[in-house]
């Protein structure tokens, strides 16, 4: 599948087969956000930093990989984006967003599966929490998933829906390990629904605890649920919002949105 017909509707796109232009981009969107998630799942929160690099780096790979087939969204924000800016169909969206979800619960699950059972919980199953023990409030949780959301989103339609530049994967890459660097110390850096909530179904049959303070060995107990809508409303509102400057402002010629005076 080439690159106009993931990201725009053409005559040619019509005239391609059913798997070609429907199943194998969703496939694609399946098994890419499951390497995702189980790969970022890998690496240990205390270990921030390195997890943050194999988030930006697993995307740049994966994209370059990819990006040819279903447009390297993995990532149901920008899927929303993507459909927003005119740069996706509404059905080709929904079956990626199922692919995402669904994805990410596999990878998730594949974390379970090779970490023995005290590291999986010590580590929480990779998941992803609003740091509350920190007096982080859910209304900071909320605007920080949605403004990193948004830069990524920006990033992601005007690199590679305009511009489809061959350095494209590498912008969008390491926006997202700085992104995810920048929100780490808050609600650990998600801006991905899939990568958030894969985790947090698996860990929920295990009793996982979290570390409040290392030093005098404190804890917590992990309820993944609590605040998980976080990173439902806040990469949602980002992505609302960045196809919004994108129509209004950065898009080319045939897709940006004119105001003309009556």
């Amino acid at each position: 599948m080439s690159e106009s017909e993931i990201f725009i509707s053409t005559n040619e796109t019509r005239n391609t087969s059913f798997y070609e232009s429907r199943v194998r981009p969703v496939i694609v969107e399946f098994i890419g956000t499951t390497i995702l998630v189980f790969l970022v799942c890998m690496t240990h929160e205390r270990f921030a930093y390195l997890s943050d690099l194999v988030y930006g780096f697993t995307t740049v790979f994966l994209i370059a990989s990819f990006g040819d087939i279903s447009g390297g969204h993995f990532n149901p924000a920008i899927t929303l984006g993507c459909t927003l800016a005119g740069a996706l169909s509404i059905p080709l969206a929904v079956y990626y967003f199922f692919a995402q979800i669904l994805g990410g619960m596999l990878g998730a699950a594949l974390t379970r599966a090779v970490y023995p059972e005290e590291m999986y919980k010590a580590m929480v199953g990779g998941s992803t929490f609003l740091k509350d023990y920190k007096n982080v409030k859910p209304g900071w949780g909320v605007m920080t998933e949605a403004l990193l959301t948004f830069i990524i989103v920006l990033t992601f339609l005007h690199s590679l829906v305009d511009k489809k530049s061959k350095l494209a994967p590498l912008s969008v890459g390491l926006t997202v390990a700085v992104c995810s660097a920048a929100g780490s110390n808050l609600t650990g850096g998600s801006m991905n629904p899939a990568r958030s909530f894969g985790p947090t179904v698996a860990v929920t049959v295990y009793k996982c605890w979290i570390d409040v303070d290392i030093f005098n060995q404190k804890h917590v107990l992990y309820d993944g649920w609590e605040y998980h809508y976080i990173y439902w409303v806040g990469p949602i509102a980002g992505a609302l919002f960045a196809a919004l400057i994108y129509r209004f402002v950065l898009a080319s010629v045939e897709r940006r949105i004119h105001l003309h005076r009556p």
